[in-house]
């Protein structure tokens, strides 16, 4: 192989590190959170002894990495590299073509591409580079029947730490030995597609497998409950299809006869360029990048970014839910929730279905209002789902809410499995300082907030994962001076959905009990004006400002006089496109 070869494979990876770093840094962040690698003999061994459990270890080591900004794209590159070049290697050998050898960067692009879906495991990455491994070790060997010894050793190996990716290298073994001219003894290959066979066999009906063809396929690397897309079998097929052009092109005396080999290489170098391009622009899931970008600064409480992202019209309810908890960890809620496009009272809690990511949002949300222990069950289910051994992520929820209600035995249990992340040690070791010591707890200010505000008898009041109200009236009844994050998500919940009674009802029960309602925020006094919109005697009751009040009826006075005039939303956007009489009047 030429060193064109490995200085274009080297500026392609560079390239691609670039590119992953400014359009899927977020997803690189998001998907580390779903697996917590442990630095242990015990997980490793829990792991090694399941088949491809070798290449699930590795990719649990390199993913953990993915927690630092920046790293994930530049390991990615460098995997999808290393596998290009791999590919390369064996094309080369098998067929004697500097042009063939290029083409090894197509089930490369192909691995990248089936790794930008979130519900692939990068385990499949990982077999990939073992097999090119086990496979460059075999053509190595010169003596044959020796190399099919290794190739049979090379099989069981490949099964016990690599899962199906066994099963290419069969076919790949016996491809390279048919390009060969050995004679009749090459037919001798064909006993290792027989192995694989057999272990395949095996694999179904041992229920490794659901079916007899994901023993020999790809499937394995897809999440186990969902329907693969077609796109996690095109790096096996493309590379197999490139070594039976391989095995013919090594027939002739000399493949790259001729003095125009450059042009093949430019040609290729660009095909393979816009390939991988193509690839990138059609399997990367662009829809999710903007939420995987907002749950990144929600998880580091980046609030004011935000903020800055969700300005002008919002049409997924998940960014207007991200945009809620962040304005109620600024103490915004009640005075900024009119200044951005929340659609109705949907935005504050998205319906739980169990599964790992929403589970997940809704911890955070019972977390930040003060419910620690629906933040606390949201995390266990979640958890339970978590697409690896544990959500690193939500055993620091555990952590947390297991100090807040003084369960100290079990967050400490906690605190020594993270302990053993190399990721998160740190972290984990940061906790213990609040282990047997209520002082501590209750200083610190997130865990004491919390505990002000769990229920005076201690008992936990669960409610279902969707029933927001009861859920953020635990903290209210428990603590109402210290719940006020809780308190304003229940006023939003009830301004958005209209529901004027309930609204008046939750201010009449505490407006004279905690101090932080001795004057109405704005968008109150707007919500009250309204409820008492033909009794304005009541107003005097709520103490309401003469500037709201006249701009009220300065806005009613509008209304009504450019009734029937489509342009009266944009007329009045300007002046009043942030009160709450603008949102009942023009929200949909």
């Amino acid at each position: 192989m030429k060193t064109r070869f490995f200085l274009f494979s080297i500026l392609m990876g560079i390239g691609l590190g670039i590119t992953l770093q400014i359009a899927f840094s977020y997803y690189f962040l998001y998907i580390e959170q779903s697996q917590l690698f442990l630095l242990t003999t015990d997980y490793a061994w829990g792991l090694w002894r399941e088949a491809g459990g070798f290449a699930l270890w590795l990719s649990e080591l390199v993913v953990q990495y993915f927690a630092y900004p920046h790293v994930g794209a530049w390991l990615m590159a460098g995997l999808i590299t290393l596998s290009a070049i791999g590919s390369g290697f064996l094309l080369y050998r098998l067929s004697h073509s500097r042009v063939l050898a290029y083409w090894g960067w197509l089930p490369a692009c192909a691995l990248l591409c089936a790794s930008l879906d979130f519900n692939y495991n990068y385990q499949g990455i990982m077999a990939y580079l073992l097999f090119l491994f086990f496979a460059i070790i075999y053509i190595s060997v010169r003596d044959f029947y020796f190399r099919i010894g290794i190739g049979v050793l090379s099989l069981l190996a490949l099964l016990g730490s690599s899962g199906t990716v066994y099963a290419l290298f069969a076919l790949f073994a016996w491809i390279y030995e048919i390009s060969r001219k050995e004679g009749r003894r090459k037919w001798v290959a064909a006993l290792m597609p027989l192995v694989a066979l057999m272990l395949g066999y095996y694999l179904y009906l041992d229920c490794w497998t659901e079916t007899l063809g994901g023993a020999f396929s790809p499937r394995m690397y897809y999440h186990p409950k969902l329907d693969p897309k077609g796109v996690i079998y095109y790096a096996w097929g493309a590379f197999l299809v490139l070594s039976v052009i391989g095995g013919i092109l090594v027939r002739r005396e000399n493949p790259d006869k001729g003095k125009r080999v450059w042009i093949g290489e430019t040609i290729s170098a660009l095909l393979l360029i816009g390939a991988g391009a193509w690839g990138i622009c059609t399997y990367g899931d662009w829809k999710s990048l903007r939420f995987m970008e907002l749950d990144y600064y929600s998880r580091t409480g980046q609030w004011t970014k935000i903020e800055e992202n969700c300005e002008g019209k919002l049409t997924n309810y998940l960014y207007m839910f991200l945009l809620a908890r962040a304005l109620s960890e600024e103490e915004k809620l009640a005075t900024d929730l009119f200044r951005y496009n929340f659609r109705d009272e949907k935005a504050l809690a998205i319906p739980w279905n169990k599964s790992e990511n929403i589970s997940t949002l809704l911890s955070d949300l019972y977390f930040t209002c003060g419910n620690t222990a629906l933040a606390q069950r949201m995390a266990f289910e979640g958890n339970m789902g978590a697409r690896g051994k544990n959500n690193a992520r939500l055993i620091q929820r555990l952590i947390q809410t297991n100090l807040i209600f003084g369960e100290y035995i079990v967050a400490e249990k906690y605190i020594r499995l993270m302990e053993k992340s190399p990721v998160y040690h740190n972290w984990a070791k940061s906790q213990r300082v609040f282990l047997q010591d209520d002082k501590a707890v209750e200083q610190d200010p997130v865990l004491g907030v919390r505990r002000a505000l769990l229920p005076p008898d201690s008992v936990e009041v669960m409610a279902s994962g969707t029933e927001l109200i009861p859920a953020l009236s635990v903290p209210v009844l428990a603590n109402p001076e210290k719940a006020k994050v809780a308190f304003e998500y229940l006023a939003a919940y009830y301004l958005l959905s209209r529901d004027m009674n309930s609204f008046i009802a939750l201010l009449n029960s505490y407006k004279d009990e905690v101090s932080w309602l001795a004057e109405l925020p704005v968008i109150y006094q707007e919500g009250v004006l309204v409820a008492f919109e033909n009794r304005p005697e009541k107003w005097k009751e709520y103490a309401l400002n003469p500037d709201i009040v006249n701009s009220y009826v300065d806005f009613r006075k509008q209304v009504l006089a450019n009734r029937g005039n489509s342009g009266l939303p944009g007329l009045l956007r300007r002046t009043y496109g942030d009160t709450y009489w603008f949102y009942l009047m023009f929200s949909k």
